[in-house]
């Protein structure tokens, strides 16, 4: 038999309700920042395209992937 949810009190709503907030602004901060740096950054060889690249890709991995999963 389960044992019933324990309902979470005024505290606890206000902590669950700011961490989503700072989740969700991550998110969107992260999302805007892969836009600018798309429409901005413009590479002139192969060894600026790849620095654009990674620091895309670092964005990606260590801001918004982790944002995303906030539960």
């Amino acid at each position: 038999m389960e044992k019933p949810i324990k309902k979470s009190g005024l505290t606890g709503r206000w902590w669950i309700r700011a961490f989503h907030i700072f989740f969700v602004c991550a998110w969107i901060g992260g999302s805007i920042c892969l836009i600018l740096m798309q429409i901005g950054l413009k590479a002139t060889d192969g060894r600026e395209l790849d620095g654009i690249d990674a620091s895309m890709q670092y964005v990606d991995e260590y801001v918004i992937i982790p944002a995303a999963f906030d539960r």
